[in-house]
């Protein structure tokens, strides 16, 4: 029997490598903006700035205004209150701008129509009596006086210096006197019979009949109930309050009836 010999098994030598896990290492990486990304947020923050420059710009100017404006009026006021700063112009000693008939009493003077007295005054509070109302009214209309004497029209209206004015008045069915001829000149002007003389001076349409109460103060029965219908209709006076016929009208009453019954003021 041949013995064989045991063959030794080959083991091949493999180099063992050990087992690596592979890490992987985040590396921050940069943010980068593109250049139009750049561009874009530029414009964004200029037109930011620029609003916010222009509304702090408008805020200010507005307070600065604003402010200006209530310290001027805060020291013209107390200017005023103070005797100081811009005053209301004079058109008489006793009357100006912003008083009761103010406008009317400054026109009828620079017409001529009225002068005031010596003293630069004007009066405007006090009564006219029946002569100078005339007066007023025929220098208002400018009425002619030539061509005809004007006197001797009343009991008590002979040749003084307001007959042709009276006369006048009379011959134009302005005024009918009293039941005993007398016309009483240097009696006080009522309100009635004023607004009844300028609205027929002026050739004012009267209506024939008055159906309702144009005013608080006034009947239809009243014999004025026309004469304040038609001073209402061409804005000679206005609605509102209570017409008094029988008050005595001033001298502002008397530039304040003629002036807006005036056709061009």
């Amino acid at each position: 029997m041949e013995n064989k010999k045991p063959t030794k098994k080959r083991v091949s030598a493999r180099k063992v490598v050990p087992k690596v896990s592979k890490i992987t290492a985040t590396v921050p990486v940069k943010d980068t903006i593109s250049p139009k990304r750049w561009d874009v947020y530029n414009l964004q923050f200029l037109i930011l700035l620029i609003l916010f420059a222009g509304f702090s710009v408008y805020a200010i100017f507005s307070f600065y205004i604003s402010t200006n404006g209530y310290i001027r009026l805060y020291g013209s006021v107390t200017d005023s209150a103070n005797g100081e700063g811009p005053q209301p112009a004079e058109i008489f000693k006793d009357v100006k701008e912003g008083d009761y008939a103010s406008l009317a009493i400054q026109k009828l003077r620079d017409l001529g129509i009225i002068t005031g007295y010596e003293d630069g005054s004007y009066r405007p509070n006090d009564s006219i009596n029946r002569a100078e109302f005339l007066h007023t009214i025929t220098k208002a209309v400018e009425a002619d006086l030539t061509g005809k004497l004007y006197s001797d029209c009343f009991t008590d209206v002979k040749a003084e210096w307001f007959a042709p004015f009276v006369c006048y008045a009379k011959d134009k069915k302005w005024i009918s006197g009293f039941a005993d001829n007398s016309y009483h000149p240097s009696q006080s002007v009522v309100y009635g019979e004023a607004l009844k003389i300028v609205i027929m001076a002026f050739n004012i349409d009267v209506p024939k009949v008055v159906v309702a109460s144009p005013m608080d103060g006034v009947k239809i029965t009243d014999w004025y109930a026309p004469y304040v219908k038609a001073a209402l209709d061409n804005g000679v006076i206005d609605l509102g309050g209570t017409f008094d016929a029988n008050r005595n009208i001033t001298r502002a009453d008397l530039a304040q009836l003629i002036y807006r019954a005036m056709p061009d003021k």
